[in-house]
């Protein structure tokens, strides 16, 4: 639609002469993201991207959808036709239209604020996630559900600790499958590490070529668990692929990670990860050609639009497999020299809160400086920068801070001050920690019902405060912001910390019993908070995983 649309000056006159119109970045606003993308689900039955949104000027929607062509097609109305036609209804029949604005922002009031409470935690929720996940495992490929597939990190991590607590050989082989399967996959990249978006295809072999922050952080820290559990060596080579991909990659110059690196370059999506086959064969001689063709399915003929991803085959020997990932290593500098995807070089503070837990923790079992200091400078950076109002700031954009911060800012950056504190002892964590408890639950707890709102009170611009309790590409803030309050409640012995996370749970523990498939985070928290009540708090003391 930028392309389309938005740069056509037909349709910028109508948008400029008969609206208000407003391009938001949704990842700098998931709050307005998430109103609005509820307003045209219930109204449409989908959502999706591009989000376009019609509003009264008091902020209330009443029409929306998501893709318009510049012309009719596909049943869908010409762009510049819905504006004029959105104008002369507004003009003309202006009453009715604020009546439908106000009856559906009512709806999603009530719907922001429906949850089902219980009176007592017990483990029924966690038994439900995982009877859902293990519902929705992928047996040929691992994975959770059928193509396209996302990672759902929250939930093998889920599965990894119930496997570790229960002695479940048959749960850890369905991790350990599905994490050989993607990192053998074209869905990671072979050349330079890290994941991208995620895979088209069932087999993990043709992804989606984006590059997310949030998304390596959270397999980054899986395979270090799974590392942690098994002592499999190609997960810890995995988890320092994706950790030095970041580093390398990925970082501003003041040293805060960026967003995202996008899957196209030179207007063709995966044109710089893919290759041609005489680019291989004027890389490697014969035999190396023979060993990588063995190991993966590469052909003159290409596997993805005449070019090759490369992507190990099923159940390739893993001698072979290293031999090959070293071969791979050697198109790095090669692939350097081609124009890049563009970079989103906004830094946000949750993301990066993600990154900082994985390196925090990688640095502290894998005895690795390198990441441990690289932690603690990006953690110094965002103290110094990214608080100008004495809040956490949601976004560093051009070096200047946001003035929005949100539940997931402070959840997400609390846990990875808390990592830190474990992994290096070093009081200015710990400190951290006390005071982004705090001013959590000063600016985001519901005092009267429990639990935590998405963003802050002092938001003039946003049509309803919310609760974003389902897992999506990234866990909910809300279940992160519980398992951190009740690692702070066992480390400090506060209890302000542990009756908030309670109460917190019991709002939506009737939620997760219904929709269990968007609560891992949540049980993951659940099953934290009955195993501290077993061992007690033990306060300063204590070292919690």
């Amino acid at each position: 639609m930028e392309r389309e649309s938005f740069s056509n000056i037909q349709v910028a006159e109508v948008l400029n002469s008969k609206f208000v119109p407003i391009k938001v970045d949704r990842e700098e606003r998931p709050d307005l993201d998430h109103i609005y993308m509820q307003a045209v689900q219930m109204t449409t039955g989908s959502g999706g991207w591009p989000l376009n949104v019609f509003l009264t000027p008091d902020l209330r929607p009443f029409y929306g959808g998501t893709y318009f062509p510049p012309e009719a097609k596909f049943g869908r109305p010409a762009f510049r036709d819905l504006l004029m036609r959105i104008s002369d209804i507004f003009t003309e029949q202006q009453k009715e239209v604020r009546q439908n604005a106000d009856q559906l922002t009512a709806v999603l009031i009530q719907e922001s604020r429906f949850f089902k409470k219980v009176n007592l935690l017990d483990r029924a929720p966690i038994e439900k996630v995982m009877q859902n996940l293990e519902a929705n495992y992928e047996a040929e490929y691992g994975g959770l559900g059928a193509a396209p597939k996302f990672f759902y990190s929250s939930g093998f991590r889920l599965m990894l600790s119930k496997a570790k607590g229960t002695k479940n050989s048959e749960m850890l082989k369905k991790v350990e499958h599905t994490l050989t399967c993607m990192a053998q996959g074209g869905v990671y990249d072979q050349v330079g590490g890290g994941f991208h978006r995620y895979s088209t295809d069932a087999a993990w072999k043709v992804p989606h070529f984006e590059k997310m922050l949030y998304d390596n952080a959270l397999l980054a820290r899986l395979y270090l668990e799974a590392w942690n559990e098994t002592k499999n060596e190609f997960y810890r080579e995995i988890c320092e692929e994706i950790l030095n991909w970041a580093l390398r990659e990925m970082r501003m110059p003041d040293g805060a990670f960026y967003s995202a690196i996008d899957a196209d370059s030179e207007h063709e999506e995966g044109l710089f990860y893919s290759w041609t086959w005489d680019e291989l064969k004027n890389q490697f001689d014969n035999d190396q050609l023979e060993k990588i063709q063995k190991a993966c399915d590469i052909s003159l003929s290409g596997n993805f639009e005449s070019r090759n991803i490369l992507h190990f085959k099923k159940n390739v020997e893993p001698t072979l497999r290293s031999e090959v990932k070293s071969l791979f290593r050697d198109l790095l500098s090669l692939r350097e020299k081609r124009i890049r995807p563009l970079t989103d070089t906004k830094s946000l503070c949750s993301w990066n809160g993600l990154m900082l837990s994985a390196l925090a923790l990688a640095g502290r079992d894998l005895q690795n400086l390198k990441y441990t200091e690289s932690a603690k400078q990006i953690s110094d950076l965002w103290w110094e920068k990214a608080r100008p109002e004495g809040r956490l700031s949601h976004c560093l954009n051009g070096g200047v801070a946001s003035k929005e911060s949100f539940l997931e800012d402070y959840a997400f950056f609390l846990q990875s001050q808390i990592d830190l504190w474990e992994a290096t002892g070093e009081l200015r964590f710990k400190e951290r920690s006390h005071q982004l408890a705090a001013e959590l639950l000063e600016h985001f707890e519901d005092k009267e019902d429990g639990g935590f709102w998405a963003g802050t009170a002092t938001q003039s611009d946003l049509l309803l405060r919310y609760k974003e309790i389902f897992d999506g590409a990234l866990p909910a803030p809300y279940h992160l912001a519980v398992h951190a309050l009740l690692r702070m409640w066992n480390l400090s012995a506060e209890e302000k910390y542990f009756s908030a996370a309670e109460k917190a749970m019991k709002a939506v523990g009737g939620s997760a019993l219904e929709n269990p498939g968007g609560f891992n985070s949540f049980a993951i928290a659940l099953e934290d908070y009955f195993r501290f009540l077993e061992i007690g708090c033990q306060g300063e003391n204590c070292k919690v995983s």
